[in-house]
């Protein structure tokens, strides 16, 4: 049975990613094939969760998903393992909601059942950081913590502070620490995440460096004895599993009880569009579609076997000049969208279908320039709600999402409204016939509806395309 671990923060840039890869590789090299989650709406720590595993990783996000959910993703996609490694978000009781836990780490250490290795700054203090874990650990009841790491640390300090620990706690529940390390070990940050893994030439080297650092200075048996069981509190199936969702709509069977093949989702994928939710495109190959992808950097052309494109999020600003002088790709998407093929683009691929970023020529499908504003636009969850019949929405249906931006565009799009839970609101979603686009990255298993609708115009237009 696979045994699972948290590793969180007391607040953000603790050095969570960076112990978490560490660890995914240590396990690695023992043999213990690892499963790899990120709490939260976060992209880049899975790539980079992935670029040790050579797995996909895994968000978890109480926003997004029912428990039913949460649980059944966690299992299934840790059944397989010996060991499922869960990275926390932010710091580790930081949420939502009147008590502030809602889609905290801590939220889902609890309705995961997955015991908690909590990183604690050390650095410019000693007995003092024994306030920090002994507040973390007591908090609440039941905490779900079952140990530290301190981090920015030395090796003198660090064994100070344990003996310390053993006296106040009763027992050692200390792991090991983190030394301060060397500069070509730190991954650099842009906006509110991290440089991309695959913009990292050496990530490899990289990572191996920091786990020799690393290595000695952690008790890798104690990590492991902290780990518990996982035991998923629902049977697989349950309401609002993907699987159940997948089997319980015509949208599945009657695509692959179809002569004409199953749909192609062509999906633009590279260093400029990389912002993907793995359970969104599984939801959509469950619900009978195959997934295909393409390189708009690499100026290649929507697969013209394609019968859906999704362009999602990523940081298109940065190849601005290999985006506007790609003209295979823009014409391509034109055709595509110019013909009727359903498509669904976000953030970076909403601005990508207007005219302009930062004044450089994109496709000019949607009559939208995009600019940098130099601040935060609009940063969280929200609610996004039909105000008309949309692609994926009817009216008065919603779909759960988030938004980080920099960028703003000229004109958001006014068919749906997006809503926080502090009452705010916007207008956003250009919904032209067959489009979808805006800022907001949606996550489908908050609306599995949306999929399938999206999943049926793809069939239907496939359907046309082939008489």
């Amino acid at each position: 049975m696979a045994k699972s671990i948290m590793i969180s923060g007391a607040s953000s840039g603790c050095g969570k990613t960076t112990f978490t890869c560490a660890l995914l590789k240590i396990f690695e090299e023992k043999g213990i094939k690892t499963a790899s989650f990120k709490c939260g709406p976060d992209y880049i720590d899975t790539m980079f969760h992935s670029a040790v595993t050579k797995r996909p990783s895994y968000n978890l996000d109480t926003f997004f998903m029912s428990d039913e959910v949460l649980c059944d993703t966690f299992y299934r996609h840790s059944e397989d393992c010996d060991m499922a490694v869960i990275e926390g978000v932010m710091g580790y009781y930081d949420g939502t909601g009147d008590d502030g836990f809602g889609s905290s780490s801590y939220e889902i250490a609890v309705k995961t059942d997955t015991p908690v290795l909590l990183i604690v700054n050390g650095g410019g203090c000693s007995a003092s950081v024994l306030a920090v874990m002994k507040g973390f650990k007591e908090l609440v009841c039941d905490s779900m913590i079952a140990g530290f790491i301190i981090n920015n640390v030395t090796e003198m300090t660090y064994r100070y502070i344990k003996k310390l620990a053993a006296k106040y706690f009763g027992r050692n529940m200390i792991a090991g620490y983190i030394p301060k390390l060397p500069k070509e070990c730190l991954l650099s940050s842009r906006h509110l995440g991290l440089v991309t893994a695959g913009e990292i030439d050496n990530i490899d080297d990289i990572i191996s460096k920091t786990v020799d650092i690393i290595r000695p200075c952690i008790d890798i048996d104690m990590i492991t004895d902290m780990a518990g069981s996982i035991n998923n509190p629902y049977m697989p199936g349950d309401s609002g599993s993907y699987e159940k969702a997948a089997a319980g709509g015509g949208t599945h069977s009657s695509h692959s009880d179809s002569s004409d093949g199953m749909p192609v989702i062509a999906i633009a994928r590279d260093d400029a569009f990389c912002f993907y939710y793995q359970d969104n495109l599984e939801m959509l190959q469950s619900l009978g579609c195959t997934v295909e992808y393409f390189s708009p950097l690499a100026d290649e052309p929507v697969p013209e076997y394609a019968s859906g494109l999704i362009i999602g999020g990523g940081y298109p600003e940065n190849h601005l000049e290999a985006l506007a002088a790609n003209k295979i790709t823009s014409e391509s998407v034109r055709k595509c969208i110019e013909s009727g093929m359903p498509c669904i683009a976000e953030c970076g691929g909403f601005m990508y279908l207007g005219r302009c970023i930062d004044g450089k020529n994109m496709t000019g499908l949607l009559d939208v320039e995009s600019s940098n504003t130099g601040h935060l636009v609009r940063f969280g969850y929200v609610t996004v709600t039909a105000d008309r019949d949309t692609l994926l929405l009817k009216k008065g249906q919603s779909i759960k999402a988030h938004e980080f931006h920099y960028y703003d565009s000229s004109d958001n799009g006014a068919a749906c409204t997006a809503s926080k839970t502090n009452g705010r609101s916007w207008q956003c979603i250009h919904a032209e016939n067959n489009i979808f686009a805006g800022y907001p990255h949606m996550h489908f298993a908050s609306n599995m509806g949306a999929a399938e609708k999206f999943v049926r115009s793809c069939g239907e237009y496939k359907r046309l395309k082939m008489r």
